[in-house]
């Protein structure tokens, strides 16, 4: 569907949440070996971009809070790459003002042998998957264009459910109608969310939080688990009768209130919040193009839950196991349609207090039903090998540190995106080392009890 086109709620709130000190922007780093050809490159990015409106386009306001997408001329997109004699703001990601620019900028640099690209997504564009989905597009199109012979088998990825339908996330009127009843439990979630008053990682000085973006934006610090470790994590977590994206923000709990008691401000009455994204996406409504089809459920705990071990795994489990029963990560959403009205949620956006103490945010296998060839675990790229894949969520005003984990080639990453301006690289390193550590003591010793007691 060509635009201009309204935006959803929680593209609107992605909007609204979006200050330039602090911008609504998620990465997805990719490490490949070999030398990329740049002008093909910049050619399958432009090709791709008109398959993905939303990541070509600026959100116009109309009247009052009502903002539509508008359409831009993509015909002269490129990547930015970094080189000795062009080391300029332009070669480093920035603010995105969309409405200025698009929500897309793609960032490139180039060692003997090795390629490193740097996509840079705004939020109220598209979310993490939704972004997988033009990067695909786009290697597909890279290789299409680069091998010889070409291989005209492989196709850009395509969807089943028009743009204007987005925000739907494929219900009916009557499946809206069916789960209304299940919602009123996420309201009283929603309650929790407004009651209790999540702790900062660490205390954040109100003037960092004016400062302007640092130029090494955006900063991280990562760990790859071993092939071995990687089975070990995922044996451990079905030996917990659980999954691995609930051991896994369990151990962040624990690595959480570890660091702060290293830090000498852990508190036993302190809530400790983690902001966990929900993939909304439906067999068989999937869109045509990048969009947002996802979700945040808050997960909140007190030391006191935390430092058991095994009644914490179990009470995630559960909660968990409850959210995607009912249906309540789309309370989140279905609540910003209804309060989108009244204005509150450009009020939601408005202060500085800490919605929660870290992100944890899963991407599960990216590319794993890629058409593009293998070599081993590892994916093809024409020219290119594609050794890594890593997500930085966003980092927020008093939230700064963000998990983004994923596993690609057999092996789990974990990558630490953190504000610089509010924690230094060896206290977020710190924290990363924790984490690992409790990865790894977990999946030594998984749980005895059923996470289902």
């Amino acid at each position: 569907m060509s635009l201009p086109l309204p935006l959803a709620p929680f593209e609107e709130y992605m909007l609204f949440d979006d200050p330039p000190t602090h911008p609504m922007s998620f990465f997805i780093r990719l490490k490949l070996t070999g030398h990329c050809n740049a002008s093909v490159l910049d050619t399958a990015l432009r090709q791709v971009l008109s398959r993905h409106p939303l990541l070509s386009a600026t959100a116009q306001k109309v009247s009052g809070n009502r903002f539509d997408w508008h359409p831009l001329d993509t015909s002269t997109a490129s990547v930015h790459w970094e080189t000795e004699s062009a080391d300029s703001d332009e070669t480093h990601p920035a603010y995105l003002d969309l409405s200025k620019r698009s929500g897309l900028e793609v960032f490139g640099s180039q060692t003997e042998g090795a390629t490193e690209l740097l996509f840079q997504f705004h939020h109220a564009c598209c979310d993490a998957l939704g972004g997988l989905e033009l990067i695909e597009d786009v290697l597909v199109d890279y290789a299409n264009d680069i091998s010889d012979p070409p291989l005209p088998e492989l196709q850009a990825s395509s969807g089943k459910c028009p743009l204007r339908n987005r925000a739907k996330f494929g219900l009916t009127r009557w499946d809206l109608f069916r789960i209304a009843p299940k919602q009123l439990v996420g309201l009283l979630g929603a309650r929790k969310f407004l009651v209790h008053t999540p702790a900062p990682l660490i205390p954040v000085e109100p003037a960092n939080l004016k400062l302007p973006l640092p130029k090494q934006y955006p900063t991280s610090v990562q760990h790859q688990f071993s092939s071995d470790e990687t089975q070990a994590i995922i044996t451990a977590a079905k030996a917990s009768r659980t999954t691995v994206n609930n051991l896994l923000a369990s151990d962040l709990f624990i690595s959480i209130q570890q660091f702060r008691e290293q830090q000498r401000i852990a508190h036993p009455c302190r809530w400790i919040r983690l902001s966990v994204p929900v993939n909304l996406r439906r067999p068989g409504a999937e869109c045509d193009s990048a969009v947002n089809t996802v979700s945040m459920v808050f997960l909140d705990r007190r030391p006191k839950v935390i430092k058991n071990r095994n009644h914490l795994l179990a009470t995630i489990h559960r909660e968990m196991s409850c959210i995607k029963k009912l249906d309540l990560g789309l309370t989140f959403p279905l609540s910003l349609r209804l309060l989108k009205p009244l204005g509150v949620v450009t009020r939601m956006t408005d202060d500085e207090q800490c919605r929660c103490t870290a992100v944890l945010s899963n991407l599960l296998r990216p590319l794993a039903d890629s058409c593009l060839p293998r070599q081993g675990e590892k994916i093809i790229v024409g020219n290119l090998q594609l050794d890594e894949i890593c997500l930085l969520p966003p980092v927020r005003p008093k939230t700064i540190s963000a998990f983004g984990v994923l596993t690609y080639a057999g092996r789990l990453g974990v990558t630490q995106h953190y504000d610089s301006r509010a924690i230094s690289t060896n206290d977020a390193q710190q924290l990363l080392n924790i984490y690992v550590e409790q990865i790894l003591a977990s999946a030594m010793s998984p749980t005895i009890s059923s996470a289902d007691d």
